[in-house]
């Protein structure tokens, strides 16, 4: 079925206000498993982008660009920063605060004001468009005052707030008595949605996911779930795309946003400017030096009239007539997540960037934003490390405030980490110069050869939410 345009949209909004557009940072979970897990964030940013802000980014726990590296990737001085979470929970709380090195509300942060705000769905606007969801998919031989309205939200045992908003959502929608009964349901709490369906009398269900996207769970748990329940022999089980692909969400985070009237930006000299500004000059200084350089796996060559075109490393020598020309940093972005067997890269530094394109860049600025679309914060790395401005943190370190699954990783021993480094960093393999170590750091860029005068080096100054994973992985495979 078609989804509606955000203009077209039924979903009644709050009234926004007017006034400055703030950089924006959309933060979210993601997944490294499922790259399906990050597109409704990327669709909202790039909704936000043609609603007129200037700058939107985004950044992921599970998935680069991480959440620490999230300030690192904006020019603008004045930053609105957006959970995209449907309910307020451990992630929201917890999680996305450390990460970010803020706490809610306004933030100054190298001469620059950043104002992380609420998750968005803990904001007027949900209710109507879970509705909708459902009567999107409603049988052409039913009606929802006989059909039972499920909303299935994640939950969580460490949070209890965490089912907040899902059961406020039913109990609205129950008020209003356009379905013959609404009831909340969850992945990874009571009630469950096995539980729930087993209960069930009515002779349709309308199962909407109160999730950001259909990844891990939406996409694949949840439909091999409903795929051997046996409530299907007697009721229709209509399950509906995600609360969070919705188009009308576009708009709500545009009134959330706008809201706030955060002040324009503030003026201020070059050495308060982010260094993703600073940047440009030390790269356009280098490739004046070299008309080549090479960023991880990309070749980046200095053509007539200073465009600069980008390619694989390894189609270095193809006629260009042979390699697919992407026609936007977006799209090249849009195509770096996915492997070439098309599996998700949630480590955008390992060694399997596709091969078989080309891009070209008028501009410094334009070559830099193509560049932050395929690796995040890498080239702002290689500019920080260049300056011997970029901060090390070691494994003990970078774990030292960790909670939940991820507490006990202060009390791992060094063999274990070491063998999830071997197996994650060197196995995959990351393309970064590991600055860090288990119980220290590295002072200067190990391995950078006179040799490789055209490439440039990026650091890795802390380990990743990927090691971290990969040592966890590791603990649990030794006791299974």
């Amino acid at each position: 079925m078609n989804t509606p345009s955000a203009s077209q949209s039924s979903v009644p909004l709050p009234e926004g206000g007017g006034g400055h557009r703030p950089g924006v940072i959309l933060v979210a979970h993601g997944s490294a498993r499922s790259a399906a897990s990050a597109e409704p964030v990327l669709a909202l940013a790039k909704g936000l982008r043609d609603r007129g802000f200037p700058e939107v980014r985004s950044a992921f726990w599970k998935e680069e660009p991480f959440l620490h590296q999230a300030l690192e990737l904006t020019r603008s001085g004045t930053v609105a920063v957006l959970p995209v979470f449907l309910s307020e929970g451990y992630f929201s709380s917890t999680v996305v605060p450390r990460e970010l090195g803020l706490r809610y509300g306004d933030n100054h942060v190298g001469g620059r004001l950043v104002h992380l705000l609420p998750p968005l769905g803990v904001n007027a606007g949900l209710t109507e468009i879970v509705a909708a969801r459902a009567q999107e998919k409603v049988p052409p031989d039913a009606c929802t005052s006989k059909a039972l309205l499920v909303v299935l939200g994640h939950g969580t045992q460490r949070d209890p707030a965490s089912a907040g908003t899902v059961l406020d959502v039913c109990a609205s929608l129950s008020r209003e008595g356009k379905f013959a009964r609404v009831a909340p349901a969850f992945i990874d709490q009571d009630p469950l949605l096995a539980n729930v369906l087993e209960d069930a009398r009515e002779p349709v269900i309308l199962l909407v996911p109160f999730l950001v996207a259909a990844g891990w769970h939406g996409g694949t748990t949840v439909p091999r779930e409903l795929g051997s329940d046996s409530q299907g022999a007697r009721q229709r089980i209509v399950y509906t795309e995600p609360v969070g692909t919705h188009p009308a969400l576009v708009e709500l985070a545009e009134t959330l946003l706008l809201d706030k009237a955060l002040p324009p930006e503030p003026s201020r000299d070059d050495s308060a400017s982010p260094p993703l500004t600073r940047l440009e000059s030390l790269l356009a200084e280098r490739l004046a030096r070299s008309t080549t350089a090479v960023l991880i796996q990309v070749m980046i060559r200095v053509e007539e009239h200073a465009v600069h075109e980008l390619r694989h490393v390894d189609d270095d020598g193809i006629d260009p007539r042979h390699l697919t020309d992407i026609a936007s940093a977006t799209a090249l972005g849009t195509f770096a997540r996915h492997r070439g067997d098309g599996g998700p890269r949630p480590l955008r530094t390992a060694a399997d960037l596709p091969r078989g394109w080309r891009f070209r860049a008028s501009c410094v600025r334009d070559l830099i934003e193509a560049l932050v679309e395929v690796y995040g914060s890498a080239l702002v790395h290689w500019h920080l490390g260049e300056t011997d401005e970029l901060s090390r943190v070691s494994f003990r370190e970078a774990t030292a405030d960790q909670t939940g699954g991820y507490a006990n990783l202060t009390q791992i021993e060094a063999r274990v980490v070491e063998a999830a480094m071997h197996s994650v960093c060197d196995g995959l393999p990351c393309l970064r110069t590991r600055l860090w170590r288990v119980e220290d750091t590295v002072t200067g860029v190990k391995g950078q050869q006179k040799d490789a005068a055209d490439r440039l080096v990026v650091p890795c100054p802390r380990p990743c939410p990927i090691l971290l994973s990969g040592v966890l992985d590791l603990i649990a495979e030794s006791k299974s």
